[in-house]
Protein backbone atom coordinates (compact mmCIF):
# COMPACT_ATOMS: atom_id res chain seq x y z
CA UNK A 1 0.00 0.00 0.00
CA UNK A 2 1.53 3.36 -0.96
CA UNK A 3 1.51 6.21 1.59
CA UNK A 4 -1.51 8.50 1.59
CA UNK A 5 -0.75 12.29 0.47
CA UNK A 6 -2.21 14.91 2.98
CA UNK A 7 -2.06 18.66 3.48
CA UNK A 8 -2.12 18.01 7.40
CA UNK A 9 -1.02 20.74 9.51
CA UNK A 10 -0.56 19.04 12.62
CA UNK A 11 -0.10 15.06 13.57
CA UNK A 12 -1.34 14.31 17.35
CA UNK A 13 -1.08 10.77 18.72
CA UNK A 14 -3.42 10.48 21.81
CA UNK A 15 -1.67 7.89 23.89
CA UNK A 16 -4.50 6.21 26.53
CA UNK A 17 -5.22 8.20 29.47
CA UNK A 18 -2.74 11.12 28.49
CA UNK A 19 -5.65 13.98 28.28
CA UNK A 20 -6.36 12.70 25.09
CA UNK A 21 -10.08 14.07 25.36
CA UNK A 22 -8.83 17.18 26.75
CA UNK A 23 -6.79 17.70 24.18
CA UNK A 24 -9.01 17.01 21.23
CA UNK A 25 -11.41 19.71 22.68
CA UNK A 26 -9.08 22.10 21.85
CA UNK A 27 -8.57 20.30 18.35
CA UNK A 28 -12.00 20.96 18.10
CA UNK A 29 -12.07 24.48 18.42
CA UNK A 30 -9.17 25.43 16.59
CA UNK A 31 -9.96 23.24 13.52
CA UNK A 32 -13.37 23.51 12.83
CA UNK A 33 -15.82 22.69 9.86
CA UNK A 34 -14.58 19.17 9.26
CA UNK A 35 -11.00 20.18 9.72
CA UNK A 36 -9.90 17.80 12.25
CA UNK A 37 -10.11 14.20 11.32
CA UNK A 38 -10.29 11.61 14.52
CA UNK A 39 -9.51 8.68 13.18
CA UNK A 40 -7.92 5.33 15.47
CA UNK A 41 -5.92 2.66 13.37
CA UNK A 42 -3.29 -0.06 13.56
CA UNK A 43 -1.43 -2.43 11.50
CA UNK A 44 -1.59 -5.52 12.33
CA UNK A 45 1.81 -8.07 11.49
CA UNK A 46 0.38 -11.43 11.29
CA UNK A 47 2.22 -12.13 7.95
CA UNK A 48 4.93 -8.90 8.13
CA UNK A 49 5.31 -8.55 4.38
CA UNK A 50 1.73 -7.64 4.08
CA UNK A 51 0.49 -6.21 7.29
CA UNK A 52 -3.47 -5.49 7.46
CA UNK A 53 -4.37 -1.92 8.03
CA UNK A 54 -7.01 -2.73 11.01
CA UNK A 55 -9.88 0.44 12.22
CA UNK A 56 -9.94 0.58 16.15
CA UNK A 57 -12.14 1.67 18.81
CA UNK A 58 -15.04 3.99 17.43
CA UNK A 59 -13.28 4.31 13.91
CA UNK A 60 -15.70 2.49 10.84
CA UNK A 61 -13.09 0.23 8.87
CA UNK A 62 -15.39 1.46 6.09
CA UNK A 63 -13.84 5.13 6.58
CA UNK A 64 -9.97 3.79 6.53
CA UNK A 65 -10.53 1.81 3.76
CA UNK A 66 -12.06 4.94 1.43
CA UNK A 67 -8.92 6.50 2.29
CA UNK A 68 -6.74 3.62 1.65
CA UNK A 69 -8.53 3.94 -1.78
CA UNK A 70 -8.19 7.39 -2.40
CA UNK A 71 -4.35 7.45 -2.18
CA UNK A 72 -4.95 10.90 0.02
CA UNK A 73 -6.72 12.71 3.53
CA UNK A 74 -9.34 14.57 1.56
CA UNK A 75 -7.33 18.46 1.38
CA UNK A 76 -10.31 20.29 3.97
CA UNK A 77 -8.41 17.68 6.68
CA UNK A 78 -5.87 19.94 8.58
CA UNK A 79 -5.23 17.93 11.88
CA UNK A 80 -5.14 14.45 12.56
CA UNK A 81 -5.80 12.89 16.28
CA UNK A 82 -6.30 9.93 17.64
CA UNK A 83 -4.46 6.29 18.50
CA UNK A 84 -2.19 5.14 16.66
CA UNK A 85 1.58 4.48 16.88
CA UNK A 86 4.46 7.08 14.98
CA UNK A 87 5.84 3.92 13.36
CA UNK A 88 2.31 3.31 12.64
CA UNK A 89 1.67 6.84 10.92
CA UNK A 90 4.78 7.09 9.03
CA UNK A 91 3.47 4.15 7.28
CA UNK A 92 0.60 5.39 6.65
CA UNK A 93 1.03 9.13 5.61
CA UNK A 94 3.47 10.09 3.25
CA UNK A 95 6.46 12.45 4.93
CA UNK A 96 5.85 16.55 4.87
CA UNK A 97 8.12 18.49 6.43
CA UNK A 98 5.79 21.89 7.20
CA UNK A 99 3.70 18.89 9.22
CA UNK A 100 3.76 19.48 13.17
CA UNK A 101 3.49 15.95 15.55
CA UNK A 102 2.56 16.24 19.01
CA UNK A 103 1.82 13.92 21.74
CA UNK A 104 0.99 13.72 25.19
CA UNK A 105 2.91 11.81 28.38
CA UNK A 106 2.04 11.45 32.64
CA UNK A 107 4.03 9.60 34.80
CA UNK A 108 3.47 6.16 33.75
CA UNK A 109 2.53 4.47 36.81
CA UNK A 110 -0.24 7.36 37.36
CA UNK A 111 -1.24 6.81 33.68
CA UNK A 112 -1.79 2.65 34.41
CA UNK A 113 -4.04 3.62 37.71
CA UNK A 114 -6.05 6.05 35.54
CA UNK A 115 -6.50 3.75 32.58
CA UNK A 116 -7.28 1.02 35.58
CA UNK A 117 -9.98 3.17 37.50
CA UNK A 118 -11.42 3.95 33.98
CA UNK A 119 -11.60 0.41 32.76
CA UNK A 120 -13.04 -0.62 36.37
CA UNK A 121 -15.83 2.19 36.10
CA UNK A 122 -17.14 0.90 32.23
CA UNK A 123 -17.11 -2.18 33.64
CA UNK A 124 -19.49 -1.01 36.47
CA UNK A 125 -21.62 0.82 34.67
CA UNK A 126 -22.09 -2.50 32.45
CA UNK A 127 -23.03 -4.92 35.16
CA UNK A 128 -24.79 -2.22 37.34
CA UNK A 129 -28.30 -4.16 37.40
CA UNK A 130 -26.48 -7.40 36.83
CA UNK A 131 -25.86 -9.16 40.29
CA UNK A 132 -24.74 -12.25 38.96
CA UNK A 133 -22.20 -10.86 36.99
CA UNK A 134 -21.26 -8.48 39.92
CA UNK A 135 -20.59 -11.04 42.19
CA UNK A 136 -18.58 -13.08 39.03
CA UNK A 137 -16.05 -9.70 38.55
CA UNK A 138 -15.86 -9.31 42.11
CA UNK A 139 -13.92 -13.18 42.09
CA UNK A 140 -12.76 -12.35 38.68
CA UNK A 141 -11.11 -8.73 38.62
CA UNK A 142 -7.68 -8.43 38.83
CA UNK A 143 -6.26 -6.14 41.77
CA UNK A 144 -5.11 -2.89 40.30
CA UNK A 145 -1.25 -4.09 41.06
CA UNK A 146 -2.33 -7.16 38.46
CA UNK A 147 -3.30 -5.12 36.18
CA UNK A 148 -0.42 -2.42 36.67
CA UNK A 149 2.13 -5.63 36.83
CA UNK A 150 1.10 -6.87 32.94
CA UNK A 151 3.81 -6.21 30.54
CA UNK A 152 1.11 -5.07 28.04
CA UNK A 153 0.83 -1.39 30.26
CA UNK A 154 3.74 -1.37 30.55
CA UNK A 155 5.58 -0.32 27.50
CA UNK A 156 3.31 2.16 26.28
CA UNK A 157 4.95 4.50 25.29
CA UNK A 158 8.01 2.40 23.68
CA UNK A 159 5.13 1.11 21.48
CA UNK A 160 3.73 4.78 20.86
CA UNK A 161 6.79 6.61 20.15
CA UNK A 162 8.53 3.83 18.40
CA UNK A 163 10.98 3.82 21.13
CA UNK A 164 12.87 6.57 22.34
CA UNK A 165 12.00 9.21 19.14
CA UNK A 166 11.48 12.16 21.37
CA UNK A 167 13.28 14.11 18.69
CA UNK A 168 10.70 13.07 15.85
CA UNK A 169 7.95 14.98 18.29
CA UNK A 170 7.85 18.53 17.44
CA UNK A 171 6.43 19.25 21.16
CA UNK A 172 5.57 16.43 23.90
CA UNK A 173 2.90 17.92 26.27
CA UNK A 174 2.99 16.40 30.21
CA UNK A 175 -0.09 16.28 31.45
CA UNK A 176 0.48 17.63 35.10
CA UNK A 177 0.94 21.02 33.40
CA UNK A 178 -1.13 21.06 31.00
CA UNK A 179 -2.81 24.66 31.07
CA UNK A 180 1.17 26.16 31.11
CA UNK A 181 1.94 23.33 28.14
CA UNK A 182 -1.42 24.39 25.90
CA UNK A 183 -0.38 27.84 25.90
CA UNK A 184 3.49 27.17 24.70
CA UNK A 185 1.79 24.82 21.94
CA UNK A 186 -0.31 27.46 21.08
CA UNK A 187 2.31 29.59 20.77
CA UNK A 188 4.48 27.14 18.46
CA UNK A 189 0.90 27.03 16.23
CA UNK A 190 -0.19 30.65 16.71
CA UNK A 191 -3.41 29.46 18.30
CA UNK A 192 -5.83 31.53 20.13
CA UNK A 193 -7.35 29.59 22.74
CA UNK A 194 -10.03 30.21 24.86
CA UNK A 195 -9.96 31.50 28.63
CA UNK A 196 -10.17 28.08 30.21
CA UNK A 197 -9.81 24.64 29.00
CA UNK A 198 -11.33 21.87 30.85
CA UNK A 199 -8.88 18.78 31.45
CA UNK A 200 -11.11 15.19 31.84
CA UNK A 201 -9.46 13.67 34.52
CA UNK A 202 -10.06 9.99 36.22
CA UNK A 203 -10.16 11.04 39.95
CA UNK A 204 -7.62 9.61 41.72
CA UNK A 205 -7.57 6.79 44.02
CA UNK A 206 -4.92 5.65 46.80
CA UNK A 207 -4.34 2.14 46.45
CA UNK A 208 -1.29 2.42 48.81
CA UNK A 209 1.34 0.06 47.16
CA UNK A 210 3.49 -1.82 49.75
CA UNK A 211 7.12 -1.30 49.10
CA UNK A 212 8.10 -4.33 47.17
CA UNK A 213 5.32 -3.85 45.02
CA UNK A 214 6.63 -0.30 44.11
CA UNK A 215 9.68 -1.12 43.57
CA UNK A 216 8.47 -4.02 41.03
CA UNK A 217 6.19 -1.71 39.16
CA UNK A 218 9.21 0.94 38.66
CA UNK A 219 11.31 -2.38 37.89
CA UNK A 220 8.66 -3.17 35.17
CA UNK A 221 8.07 0.98 34.03
CA UNK A 222 11.67 1.73 33.68
CA UNK A 223 11.62 2.02 30.21
CA UNK A 224 8.61 4.28 30.28
CA UNK A 225 9.69 6.02 32.81
CA UNK A 226 13.24 6.81 31.21
CA UNK A 227 10.96 7.95 28.51
CA UNK A 228 9.03 10.04 30.47
CA UNK A 229 12.19 11.72 32.67
CA UNK A 230 13.74 12.82 29.04
CA UNK A 231 10.25 14.36 28.30
CA UNK A 232 10.86 16.15 31.56
CA UNK A 233 14.35 17.27 30.60
CA UNK A 234 13.04 18.54 27.26
CA UNK A 235 10.47 20.78 29.28
CA UNK A 236 12.72 22.35 31.15
CA UNK A 237 14.69 23.71 28.51
CA UNK A 238 11.36 24.62 26.96
CA UNK A 239 10.59 26.44 29.34
CA UNK A 240 13.48 28.35 30.94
Amino acid sequence: MSKLLHQLELISIHIPKTAGTSFQQVLEAQYPDRALMRLDFEYVYDNPAEPVLRAKNKTDQGLLDSLVRAGEIPAHVKALHGHFTLPDVQRFLSASSTVRLVTWLRQPIERVISNYNYLNELLEAEIRDRPQAQRLVKRLKRTIFEFASLPVNADKYQIYLGGRQLDAFDFIGLTDHFDQELIQLAELMNWQLPQSVHVNKTPRKSFGFTPAEQAALELLYQEDIAIYTAAEERRKSRVQ
